[in-house]
């Protein structure tokens, strides 16, 4: 029998797992429950909205794999990691706006009112789209003229001027391109937007018949390493990115061709780009899916699945995989045992990350194990570890909204790891920093990013709200716990 030593048991990113080995990923990948991945297309739904960790960018990938033998195209651009902070100013001065508005510290109430990158993501997608049909060897109008400007392969803004202009391209003897451009011989420089529409257009012209996904990744914005007025930025970035997709999508519909622009968003980066522009809210839920799993405690959860799934990808046996997951455990709280699936997932937030944490977390700490939780495994040991790694995950929610420093302390006034009367022992140890922050809706976000859930016994049967179980609301009035995924991380009594 293999020791955990011996596994690998894939990566927390689903990329990065993809990359390495695809076949890994495909083999132990499970579908969510709650939608097909059919029904992501121009035609349908193009915003797959789910909490981090709860796969989003691995069904992007299985949709790209799956395309790729029908001879679809597919382009993942991840704006955490594409989109450098070097690239914010190059972006704020193609628009109308004086930098020195930013430096002044001045605060936005609606980031529509002040910024407008739509046009520039159109052209990222078009550019993408068109440097495919080049490596394949074609040079079609569209080609050409998209192309004309250059663009590196992760910019959006390179070649755009203030007030979203460009040189006009050279006359290429289309009779209709040529009065488009005749608009704007003398002035020397020309829209973005007619620049973009001229390419759509010779799109639609040239390309009938082409097949591709572009999927924007990792849409996703923290208080970390950015400042104010950065934040703002890249908002209306984040907001815009959504809006040319859904124009884009609305186009190639039209048009009826197979190109489809799909986006990923968390749903604090949702709530926060709706706070702003309340418009956004019709495109973004007329528009999306919600990425969300079972919270059944039993091992029909597909989560248990993705576990025996990724064990057996890594090289056990069928029959190996039941004797690594077991019936029952040692329950944390008691002297008896408890069903496997209800301790494994309780220790999650039913997310398929957290399932990749159990076993790297385990395997870290319990190498030398054969079965998981197995009699006499270091357990301090193994929750220690495992959360140092989830405390990342949860705060990364919070800080879409809080900086680091005030959330650190903020998480410090907590002092236990169940509050049996409720939510006004936790207000108390809270209100030292009642003129820092707004104490319930603090508390809400808490709930909202699992970091507390009520879970109360009532008689022979259990009181639980929890964010993880897809519940909206904490009640106030019954014990709450601090999920026990994060107890040592936070070195709570």
């Amino acid at each position: 029998m293999k020791k955990f030593s011996d596994y690998v048991f894939g990566d927390y990113s689903g990329m990065r797992e993809y990359r390495r080995d695809p076949d890994f990923f495909v083999k132990s990948f499970v579908q969510p429950d709650g939608f097909s991945l059919d029904n992501l297309s121009n035609k349908s739904n193009f915003i797959i909205v789910g909490r981090k960790g709860t796969g989003k960018s691995s069904c992007c990938l299985k949709i790209a794999h799956e395309r790729k033998f029908e001879g679809v195209t597919s382009t993942f651009y991840s704006f955490s990691e594409d989109f450098g902070r070097p690239d914010i100013r190059d972006a704020v001065v193609t628009q109308a706006l004086n930098l020195e508005d930013l430096s002044s510290g001045k605060l936005f109430d609606s980031v529509k009112d002040f910024y407008d990158f739509k046009e520039l993501w159109i052209r990222r997608v078009l550019h993408s789209i068109s440097s495919d049909l080049h490596q394949r060897g074609i040079n079609s109008n569209f080609v050409r003229f998209c192309q004309s400007v250059e663009l590196s392969e992760r910019s959006i803004a390179q070649g755009i001027g203030r007030g979203l202009t460009l040189p006009p391209p050279p006359d290429f003897g289309i009779p209709w391109l040529r009065d488009v451009l005749s608009n704007y011989k003398d002035k020397k420089i020309m829209p973005l937007k007619d620049f973009n529409n001229s390419c759509l257009r010779l799109f639609a012209e040239s390309h009938q018949n082409y097949r591709h996904v572009f999927f924007f990744d990792e849409l996703n914005i923290s208080q970390v390493d950015t400042k104010s007025d950065q934040y703002d930025v890249l908002l209306a970035l984040v907001r815009d990115i959504v809006r040319a997709s859904a124009i884009l999508n609305d186009f190639f519909v039209e048009k009826k061709i197979d190109v489809s622009v799909i986006c990923c968003l968390r749903p604090e980066v949702r709530n926060r780009l709706i706070e702003r522009d309340p418009e956004l809210s019709k495109t973004i839920d007329s528009n999306s899916v919600d990425l969300s799993w079972p919270y059944r405690n039993d091992f029909e959860n597909p989560l248990i699945g993705l576990l025996k799934g990724k064990i057996k990808a890594a090289g056990a046996t069928e029959e190996e995989v039941e004797s690594i997951v077991p019936t029952r455990v040692k329950d944390m709280d008691g002297p008896g045992d408890i069903a496997f699936p209800m301790f494994f997932l309780n220790l999650t937030w039913y997310r398929p990350r957290d399932v990749i944490r159990v076993l790297k977390a385990y395997q870290a700490t319990n190498g030398s194990s054969t079965s998981l939780f197995a009699d006499g495994y270091d357990m301090d040991k193994f929750l220690r570890e495992y959360s140092r790694v989830s405390k990342t995950d949860c705060f990364a929610e919070l800080e879409v909204k809080y900086t680091p420093a005030l959330l650190n302390l903020a998480i410090s006034k907590i002092r236990w790891a169940r509050y049996d009367k409720g939510a006004g022992a936790l207000i108390d140890d809270l209100s030292v920093l009642q003129n820092r922050l707004d104490i319930d809706e603090f508390i809400k976000d808490l709930f909202e990013a699992g970091v507390i859930a009520n879970h109360q016994k009532d008689g022979k049967q259990y009181q639980i709200y929890s964010a993880a179980r897809g519940d909206s609301y904490l009640n106030p009035n019954i014990r709450i716990l601090v999920h026990r995924g994060l107890w040592r991380a936070l070195q709570l009594a």
